[in-house]
């Protein structure tokens, strides 16, 4: 913004806030498009702030700051989004202090933003970054303020909500301790440049701050709508979804400034899940190298802590800690005296940006990894009398193993399970289960046990320390073993494990035979349902009579159900304006078929869930998940096999002329004729309906 329409916009944000008389003068050029107010009716103290933006109209030299705060006190300040006359950004902008005489410091900037002091009205320090954003899209952008070492940290992030992939943006040091966002907190859009005879607007939903006090959040869901200039051209208003304003050009009012707008919104917002993954862990030469990616839609990491351990459980007291790793960091390098004849152990330990917290272990390469690659290892149980009475032979290399049983009792004196093998696979499905009880007799055996890439072994012996035996035969070498032994198997490498990171089939959205998809529309109306029944191999399809969302007068949402040839088994288009006549149907589903959703407003109307677990699905725009023999895989439309769009269908009706592709070849109908595949064989050419003609 320029100096002037900064002063102008500052000012009129002290009337709105009742921090200055509302008969205080203003130099406001009579070109300018009014400005326009959103301000939540039940404002609180807060540590983050959050809200969903986009604009349908985007006339240059526009300011949409959708967060202000503290306007005229310690750390006031503000971001959002600008349309300048030759690129789109975002701002972000704090007021120098008024309590001390400290500068302000740009603590972390993005490769896209730059950082400058700025003047004029007041100084203080901004950040600028070029952020492509495009119209009608929606965007989340998120405030939050915390302590550190006696200062105020404010950091910004961004949400593209067509992707559900965040940025960190910034992160500003001001030098006052317990400062938050306290007052004077809302949107503010401006024309910074005098040309009103544009139009520009605004849409605004998922209004949330979370509370200082408690860090319970608040959904602010009634909304204030103000005019800076009532009688200029400007109008605004709201309904169930999202809040509006807009000014410039021949906009005329429907409403009157000052009046509230309720939403229908959550209790808290959608902001995502946590997730990253460990993409380097050594510890070599006395260097200690840890460094983790989160996910691509994952929340933004806030903080990080690593603690490493000396034994492959990990309890008890870390031999080091590393704590205070920052938002913007994702690794950790440095100099360090670590030795451990049993091996290094690392948990990262990740907490995002709304304070949930996800650990993930992993075995320090440089310690006893090379301990575990090999493709000969054996597992020797001994009971009583030291008397072997089963073995377990793992080839790594063939991904092959062999359990051997003695026809003995296992152990006088425990009369409960004494040991065991479990076998999982990567879904953590058990796959092969063996108990030995302790006064039991052993039948004997040999047996092969199932083994893949990516599938767990699991071994107990209740007195490991002299009768469990684990051995890499190829280096004849003696592993580190314990009550309960983990490991994830590749080849060529047994990987020791936490029990933990074996898949829990009650925590996975994906495995389970019962999935529910809910279509809602204007309103939250469930116009459709798709359920699958994967015991039974059949999909029921419930449509509702009526339209989906009046204000869409397209494709609205859709549904595609395609076999493992991509031959189409079932579509339905729902266009948002057009009436739906009720139906049920019943469709035979099998492994290997494709389900593709697609839905405008996927994001609040879509829920995907499996109904054995009751956890949802990952959704979108436009998602396609595969049927396999444990639930649903995340697929794409790509990987479906594309069907000839002339490929005989037996369900299909063919008259005379019609051409099908059938196997590679081409004919044409005779006459008429239905189910009658065109390589059925005949003795003369006219049992058949159909001719080859290539």
């Amino acid at each position: 913004m320029k100096k002037k329409s900064l002063l102008t916009g500052i000012m009129t944000l002290l009337i709105v806030f009742g921090i200055v008389n509302i008969n205080t003068k203003l130099v406001y050029a009579y070109t300018n498009a009014t400005g326009m107010y959103v301000n939540p009716v039940n404002e609180k103290k807060a540590d983050i702030m959050t809200v969903d933006w986009s604009t349908t109209k985007n006339a240059p030299n526009t300011y949409w700051a959708v967060h202000n705060w503290n306007a005229g006190g310690e750390a006031g300040g503000y971001a959002g989004f600008q349309q300048r006359t030759d690129k789109r950004t975002l701002h972000f902008a704090i007021w120098d202090p008024v309590s001390v005489r400290k500068p302000i410091e740009a603590e972390y900037l993005s490769s896209s933003s730059t950082s400058s002091r700025f003047g004029g009205e007041g100084e203080g320090m901004k950040v600028e970054t070029n952020y492509d954003w495009k119209l009608n899209s929606w965007y989340k952008m998120t405030m939050r303020n915390w302590q550190e070492d006696g200062h105020t940290k404010f950091g910004q992030w961004v949400r593209d909500e067509s992707t559900k992939e965040w940025k960190q943006i910034a992160v500003l040091d001001f030098p006052v301790a317990n400062v938050n966002f306290g007052w004077g907190t809302g949107m503010f859009q401006e024309d910074w440049a005098g040309n009103g005879q544009d139009v520009r607007n605004t849409r605004l939903k998922n209004f949330y701050s979370r509370s200082v006090s408690n860090k319970d959040w608040n959904s602010l869901y009634q909304q204030k709508i103000t005019c800076q200039y009532p009688n200029k051209n400007w109008d605004g208003g709201g309904n169930s979804e999202y809040i509006w304003v807009e000014a410039g050009g021949n906009t005329k009012s429907t409403m009157t400034s000052g009046q509230v707008f309720t939403i229908n919104q959550p209790s808290k917002p959608d902001v995502g899940t946590l997730d990253f993954d460990i993409t380097n862990a050594k510890c070599e030469n006395n260097y200690l190298n840890i460094s983790w990616k989160l996910k691509n839609q994952s929340t933004p990491q806030f903080k990080g802590k690593i603690e490493i351990y000396n034994n492959s459980s990990m309890t008890g007291t870390p031999i080091k800690t590393i704590n205070n790793i920052k938002s913007y960091e994702n690794s950790v390098k440095e100099s360090c005296q670590l030795a451990s004849s049993t091996g290094l152990y690392a948990k990262v330990i990740i907490t995002d940006l709304f304070d949930n917290t996800i650990t993930k272990t992993v075995t320090l390469a440089g310690s006893t990894e090379n301990n575990y690659k090999g493709s000969n290892f054996t597992f020797d149980f001994k009971g009583y009398s030291d008397k072997r009475f089963a073995k377990l032979n793992l080839n790594l290399d063939k991904l092959t193993s062999k359990l051997t049983v003695e026809n003995i009792k296992t152990h006088y004196y425990f009369n409960d399970s004494y040991a065991s093998i479990l076998v999982q696979d990567n879904l953590g499905q058990p796959v092969f289960y063996k108990d030995f009880i302790g006064n039991e007799v052993n039948a004997a055996l040999v047996k092969d046990v199932p083994l893949k890439e990516g599938y767990y072994l699991t071994v107990k012996h209740k007195e490991y320390s002299n009768r469990l035996f684990i051995t890499n035969i190829d280096k004849n070498l003696a592993l580190d073993k314990e009550a309960t032994n983990t490991y994830k198997i590749s080849k060529n490498q047994l990987n020791p494990i936490n029990q933990s990171e074996i898949p829990d089939l009650n925590k996975n959205p994906y495995v389970g035979k019962l999935f529910d998809f809910t279509f809602k529309g204007l309103g939250d109306w469930i116009f459709g349902q798709l359920n699958l029944d994967l015991s039974s191999n059949e999909a029921k399809i419930d449509i509702k009579k009526g339209e989906p969302h009046v204000y869409f007068k397209d494709s609205y949402a859709s549904l595609s159900i395609k076999d493992n040839e991509g031959n189409t088994v079932y579509t339905k288009d729902f266009i948002g304006d057009k009436t739906n006549e009720a139906l049920v149907k019943n469709i035979p589903i099998k492994t290997g078929y494709y389900i593709t959703i697609k839905h405008q407003e996927s994001e609040g109307r879509l829920l995907i869930t499996n109904l054995d677990n009751k956890l949802e699905l990952e959704k979108g725009n436009s998602i396609t998940y595969k049927i396999t023999d444990d639930g649903l895989v995340k697929s794409s439309e790509d990987e479906i096999d594309k069907s000839p769009e002339n490929e005989w269908n037996s369900s299909k009706i063919y008259n005379t002329g019609d051409k099908v592709s059938y196997k590679g070849k081409t004919y044409k109908a005779k006459w008429w004729s239905k189910g009658f595949a065109p390589d059925t064989k005949v003795q003369n050419s006219w049992e058949t309906p159909w001719e080859l003609i290539s």
